[in-house]
C-alpha cells in the first residue's frame, strides 16, 4: 500500500474534511504523521483547545462523532452542528443546576455532620420538582 503525502491544506482541499477535525484525528491517533503546521486563522482554537475541548466533552457524555462535529464549528458555520451545539449547551444547564442542587445538599449535610447537628438537616427543594 503506498501512503501520500499532504500537507495539511493540501488534505484539506482535497477532502473538504474541515482542518480543525483533522488535527483532532491527528491528536486521537488516527493519523499516522502529523500533517504540516499551518497558521491558526484568527478566532480559532489551537491545538491545545481542541484537545481540552475533546476531552472535556468527552468526560461529560458528548460521543466522538459529535465531538468531531461541534469542533467543525471553529472553522466552519454549518447549521447542523450550530443545532447540535445548542442542543448540547441547554443539556449542560440543566445539568449544571441538577449538579448544583446535588452540591448544595451534599455540603448541607457535610456541615450538619461537623457541626453534628444530626444526619437529615432540612431538605432544599429539588430541581426535578420545580420543572
Amino acid at each position: 500500500m503506498t501512503t501520500a503525502q499532504y500537507s495539511l491544506a493540501d488534505l484539506v482541499d482535497a477532502t473538504g474534511v474541515p482542518r480543525c477535525l483533522i488535527e483532532y484525528y491527528r491528536q486521537r491517533g488516527l493519523l499516522e504523521t502529523a500533517p504540516a503546521v499551518v497558521s491558526t486563522p484568527p478566532g480559532s482554537m489551537d491545538l491545545v483547545d481542541y484537545e481540552t475541548f475533546a476531552c472535556c466533552a468527552a468526560k461529560v457524555g458528548f460521543a466522538d462523532h459529535d465531538i468531531a462535529r461541534l469542533l467543525g464549528l471553529n472553522e466552519d458555520h454549518d447549521d447542523l452542528a450550530l443545532q447540535l451545539a445548542m442542543t448540547r449547551m441547554a443539556e449542560l444547564t440543566r445539568q449544571q443546576q441538577l449538579i448544583t442542587y446535588v452540591q448544595e445538599q451534599l455540603e448541607t449535610w457535610i456541615s450538619a455532620c461537623a457541626e453534628h447537628r444530626g444526619p437529615y438537616p432540612s431538605r432544599k427543594p429539588s430541581p426535578e420538582t420545580q420543572s
